[in-house]
């Protein structure tokens, strides 16, 4: 699920190529003008957000998954 969650997050930033906005317009129109600000505008949220799921995820993991069940070595 952590996965399919962070894939969901690129996925929709890709949107902006069909004209759904998001975090992909600011991308796009920076590729388009050839500036890097405006693409980081974009780019930089969206991995944050990307980042942000997968931590939350990991921390509902360490609540829902049974102690037992955790590979040994794994934090």
């Amino acid at each position: 699920m952590k996965t399919s969650a962070v894939i969901s997050v690129g996925t929709a930033t890709l949107g902006a190529i069909v004209g759904a906005g998001g975090f992909g317009e600011p991308i796009m129109i920076g590729i388009r003008r050839d500036d890097l600000a405006l693409i980081f505008q974009g780019a930089i949220p969206a991995a944050l957000l990307a980042i942000l799921i997968e931590f939350i995820f990991r921390r509902l993991e360490r609540v829902v998954v049974p102690r037992g069940l955790f590979v040994t070595g794994r934090n």
